[in-house]
């Protein structure tokens, strides 16, 4: 499985590693709403991993913790949510469709209950859906495909 790292920027003038500059993606003219998802979404990702010491922000100075969170496609530190909600950092085009899209997703969800409801039967016994799909999802996950096609 491969993350796609995002979020990570230069330390300033020296940083020999090649990282962005936020300052390069600040956009004060973004849809406040598609600005409040991209956040959110940053925000609550699930936690992946932590570091040792914290990161400041590059733009005001800010502990910006010491996590990285992801969406299981991108990995990201706790702290770029800061950089979205405080500063307008913009991400790239392409990432900022997919967390709409996820967002989206995930929102228009349909909640079904009756499961869990059941007393949780063994998935395996009642023919469950939910473990179908996730035997169809595992073989393109191992063969190297950065998220599931079957969705």
């Amino acid at each position: 499985m491969r993350l796609r790292r995002i979020g990570y920027w230069t330390a300033g003038p020296g940083d020999m590693r090649g990282l962005p500059d936020p300052g390069d993606f600040v956009d004060h003219g973004w849809d406040e709403d598609d600005r409040y998802v991209v956040q959110t979404y940053l925000q609550y990702g699930t936690y992946f991993r932590r570091y040792r010491g914290f990161s400041p922000c590059r733009i005001c100075g800010k502990s910006n913790g010491s996590g990285e969170l992801t969406d299981g496609v991108l990995a990201w530190p706790e702290g770029l949510a800061h950089y979205v909600s405080e500063h307008h950092v913009r991400l790239p085009q392409v990432i900022e469709a997919h967390i709409l899209r996820q967002a989206a997703r995930i929102e228009g969800a349909v909640v079904d209950d009756t499961w869990w409801a059941a007393g949780a039967p063994d998935p395996a016994s009642v023919g469950d859906p939910l473990l179908e799909a996730s035997e169809q999802c595992r073989a393109p996950l191992t063969a190297g495909l950065a998220e599931c096609v079957c969705q």
